[in-house]
């Protein structure tokens, strides 16, 4: 479910509801045509990645109209970046 939408800047954020995570959404993730808009309290489907964006945990990679009968997210890709200093 859409939590936040900022109309001027073009992004919100989107509440899941199988798990407690909230997930950044730019317009540009938005499949539909002509003016891409979401609205508080919209249910949708939201493809997403991990890490996030602007401090948010995850980040939209598709939102859609939710579709009866189907989970409103989905995972399809993490990242993991390890750093390590070698000893000589």
């Amino acid at each position: 479910m859409v939590k936040t939408w900022n109309s001027e800047e073009g992004w919100g954020t989107v509440a899941l509801d199988h798990v407690e995570l909230t997930v950044w959404v730019h317009y540009s993730h938005i499949a539909a045509e002509g003016h891409r808009s979401l609205a508080p309290g919209q249910q949708v489907q939201c493809h997403h990645e991990v890490p996030g964006q602007d401090g948010y945990p995850a980040r939209a990679v598709e939102v859609s109209a939710r579709q009866a009968g189907r989970y409103s997210s989905v995972l399809v890709r993490s990242k993991v970046t390890l750093e390590h200093d070698l000893l000589d």
